[in-house]
């Protein structure tokens, strides 16, 4: 089994990991595991499982930030499961598009959810309405449908295809989407306005996009996959600034300002190759950097993005008008 995803919830002790077949273990339990290190009898030298969610071969989840909910990428829309009680727990129901759901992210602030949907009926950008947390609403979606793939657009322009991962700008009416696309011509970063300009929850329009900074053809051979493609990223909003840090995997960390959403600028970047040479990385995969995401924490002020060969790196992500340059 593959843990894809481990996210933390509300309650303290306990954390909620991913559970996704491998080939050759799909007759295994899939789903979601509820892990005690500290909320019963758990420790963090030997936790348990506590509980179990019976949502089939998951790949991300979002525990609500303040409600005993968790939202799960299914393979028909979003699922809600009530994990009120973590030894039992029980399904909700399933929303939204009924298509393959990849990633889910929730703005506790504003009540919504950021979905991006890969396909199987639907390929795009979903928000849902999650005032009621055990019955979200769809609010607002855009479909990639109908506009161009990356295959019929020069390297590096705007196309739309495989809608992988939704986040948002927690000072602007901004929202960032990535496509990722393994093969021949990367995808890269779609900003969408949700309410910073003409845009809205409700009709949410694309405004901005980037590619990594140095994206390139990627090949056929499995050792090529992913090289230049975007990644999971999250937004850093610091007074009139907003950043966007990827973990875009050859390209290791990148930094864009898009304080501009229309006019996204490349900033900085970290190869995260460290100790390469003592690392001990899944093969399929390359050399490093194979940087996988990047998650911000704002009450410390830091960014943490994971390499999938190399490990854990910890940035201090500074706006270059405050620091007087990058």
């Amino acid at each position: 089994m593959r843990n894809a995803d481990v996210k933390f919830g509300r309650r303290d002790g306990l954390y909620y990991r991913s559970q996704e077949p491998n080939p050759d273990e799909y007759d295994d339990f899939a789903g979601v595991e509820i892990i005690d290190y500290g909320y019963a009898d758990g420790t963090p030298e030997n936790p348990a499982i506590l509980g179990t969610l019976d949502s089939g071969s998951t790949h991300n989840l979002f525990p609500h930030p303040t409600e005993p909910y968790v939202y799960t990428t299914e393979h028909h829309g979003m699922g809600v499961f009530d994990v009120s009680d973590p030894t039992d727990t029980s399904f909700v129901g399933t929303f939204g598009p009924e298509a393959d759901l990849h990633d889910i992210v929730v703005d506790p602030e504003n009540d919504l959810a950021h979905l991006a949907f890969i396909g199987d009926g639907f390929d795009g950008y979903v928000i849902m309405d999650v005032s009621d947390p055990a019955n979200p609403e769809m609010a607002g979606s855009f479909s990639y449908e109908g506009r161009p793939d990356y295959a019929d657009v020069p390297l590096g322009e705007e196309a739309f295809e495989n809608c992988h991962y939704a986040d948002y700008d927690p000072g602007r009416g901004i929202a960032v989407v990535g496509d990722e696309i393994g093969h021949g011509k990367p995808g890269g970063k779609h900003i969408f306005d949700i309410g910073w300009g003409d845009g809205s929850v409700s009709n949410p329009k694309p405004i901005g996009y980037t590619p990594s900074p140095n994206a390139e053809y990627q090949g056929d051979d499995p050792l090529e996959t992913y090289d230049w493609t975007t990644h999971n990223h999250d937004i850093i909003s610091k007074g009139n600034n907003s950043l966007l840090v990827d973990g875009a995997y050859h390209e290791g960390t990148v930094v864009w300002d898009i304080s501009d959403p229309t006019d996204p600028t490349f900033t900085d970047r970290y190869a995260t190759d460290d100790m390469a040479d003592q690392a001990q990385g899944p093969g399929w995969l390359g050399e490093a950097p194979m940087a996988w995401g990047a998650n911000y924490n704002a009450t410390r002020d830091l960014t943490v993005v994971s390499d999938m060969v190399t490990g854990i790196y910890v940035f201090k992500v500074t706006p270059a008008a405050e620091k007087g340059g990058q």
